[in-house]
């Protein structure tokens, strides 16, 4: 488990908006292990006095995602969606997406609710559960077009490594829940532990490195939350994260000095790049870049995940080649 569950009381805004919003955001009747977590009985002056559900849910049917949001969209979920600062600053962004946020404590929750009522939006929903076992239970495989993991608990003591959120296993989850082409974010403000991240991203079957080893920029939609402005206080490095579902094929691009395609697809280490007429490819580069040359040219073509998709960039003074949309 990573994370420890406390028991601070809601203050009196948190109340209201729990009282208020909860049947709207938060998503009901999801059964429940009876060897949970629970909390001890609320103070009813500050909190409504609902019943506590234990956090770890039992076996159950996944969602149901057209009906739960009432429409078909992009499905973006957030793992410890704390206070909602980002599901928010996402919400306000993407309108057309559903937004789903796990988050195991109820007051965090009371304040998401806060801030998703003042902004109308009614294509978010929340949920009071372990985000891994909600991802695993809740969520088909392939249904998830971006998750985002922002600031996880470092759990800072080596015997306490174990508890970290970012292991394989739970990527090789997301990995498994992200559609074709979706994109898993992170970010964490701990050196050690985005050495660790990095080395459980890269050994992850399936998942490339959207910017290729580059540094990975901030999401501009991506709220400054507290997390974040206290390691930056602090004087610590943000470090990003963005990889990518690997799909079967990831379009084509032409060379426009010497008219040779070139197909670019996913293969066991990366981006394999094949040229189409009669070229010999240079050893592929694994985390998503490859190579190829043209025989008659002499252009070398390198390829990377840009904004707009797959971007293929010709070395040798060629123009600079066509854009794959994702």
């Amino acid at each position: 488990m990573s994370f420890v569950r406390r028991s601070p009381r809601m203050n009196a805004s948190q109340a209201m908006a729990w009282e208020r919003w909860h049947t709207r955001y938060l998503v009901p009747g999801l059964p429940r292990l009876d060897a949970g977590l629970k909390r001890a009985p609320r103070n009813p002056r500050d909190e409504p006095g609902l019943p506590v559900a234990a956090v770890q849910l039992a076996p159950q049917p996944p969602l149901d995602l057209e009906a739960l949001f009432g429409r078909t969209a992009p499905l973006g979920v957030e793992i410890g969606s704390g206070s909602g600062e980002n599901l928010a600053a996402v919400a306000a962004a993407r309108p057309g997406w559903n937004l789903l946020g796990f988050e195991v404590y109820e007051k965090a929750l009371a304040s998401t609710m806060g801030r998703l009522a003042k902004q109308d939006a009614d294509f978010v929903k929340l949920i009071c559960a372990d985000g891994v076992g909600g991802l695993e239970l809740l969520l088909e495989p392939g249904s998830v077009a971006e998750v985002w993991t922002y600031f996880p608990d470092p759990w800072h003591k080596a015997r306490h490594h174990k508890r970290r959120l970012i292991s394989p296993d739970f990527a090789a989850l997301v990995a498994s829940r992200l559609a074709p082409g979706g994109r898993w974010r992170l970010a964490t403000d701990w050196d050690d532990y985005a050495d660790a991240i990095a080395e459980v991203l890269a050994g992850c079957p399936g998942l490339t490195d959207e910017y290729a080893g580059q540094a990975t920029p901030r999401p501009p939609e991506r709220s400054r939350t507290k997390f974040e402005r206290r390691g930056l206080d602090a004087g610590r490095t943000i470090h990003e994260f963005s990889w990518i579902k690997a799909t079967p094929e990831m379009g084509q691009t032409r060379t426009q000095s010497a008219g040779t395609a070139v197909s670019g697809r996913f293969g066991a280490s990366g981006i394999e790049f094949v040229p189409q007429s009669g070229s010999l490819p240079d050893s592929g580069v694994a985390d998503g870049v490859g190579q190829t040359r043209s025989q008659s040219a002499g252009t070398a073509v390198s390829g990377r995940f840009g904004a707009s998709g797959i971007e293929f960039v010709p070395e040798s003074g060629s123009p600079r080649c066509a854009e794959v949309p994702r």
